[in-house]
């Protein structure tokens, strides 16, 4: 299943999450509402990440723990993050910044203006809620699921080495892998991914 936060895809009218918080209790109701008791496994992808911890931290009080936690493309939470610092540039330098760290942004998004507001707005409030993170999401327990860590080789924004540090979020075993691609491997590449995914899904404990 995916998950369709507000401000993307069919969701395009609607104002952008306000916090990983609501995020978090959103997708948990959703998942918990449709369980039929198979496996969860939860993939986070950049900001995602955030999203899909938080979520592995409600599910497991809820009784109904992941057998894996995956993320991709994001350092770790308590690891210095550029977010807050992005969001002091105006426009263009906005654009410019994200363009050199997490890929290009297409032109045709840049040139249109209906396009570059509505992308401008979401990407803002994604990086802005990436810099106010709950302070629980550092401080409690480490999840008793295992994390898996995945990352693209050319990615700046999140090298293969930063993605390390989620070994701390985990009692329950952790491993990491490098695809290829930046930023966005899991569009570029996702077979890859995917099978990782799958792999450490049904040997948690490798």
């Amino acid at each position: 299943m995916a998950v369709q936060l507000p401000g993307r895809e069919q969701r395009a009218a609607e104002a952008p999450v306000a916090s990983i918080t609501a995020a978090a209790d959103a997708v948990t109701a959703a998942l918990l509402a449709c369980d039929d008791g198979l496996p969860l496994v939860l993939y986070g992808h950049s900001m995602g990440t955030l999203v899909a911890l938080e979520v592995a931290h409600r599910l497991h009080a809820a009784g109904r723990t992941p057998r894996l936690l995956a993320v991709g493309a994001r350092i770790p939470p308590d690891q210095a993050s550029r977010a807050a610092a992005l969001l002091d540039l105006d426009d263009d330098g906005f654009f410019d910044t994200v363009d050199r760290l997490y890929g290009g942004t297409p032109v045709a998004v840049r040139n249109d203006p209906s396009l570059r507001a509505h992308y401008l707005r979401l990407m803002r409030a994604d990086f802005a809620i990436g810099s106010r993170l709950p302070t629980a999401t550092i401080d409690r327990p480490p999840l008793p699921c295992p994390i898996l860590a995945l990352s693209g080789a050319d990615d700046r924004a999140a090298p293969p080495a930063a993605m390390a540090g989620w070994a701390a979020f985990t009692a329950g075993g952790f491993s990491a892998v490098t695809l290829p691609g930046g930023h966005f491997f899991a569009i570029e590449w996702p077979r890859p991914a995917v099978a990782r995914i799958l792999a450490a899904a049904r040997n948690p404990a490798d």
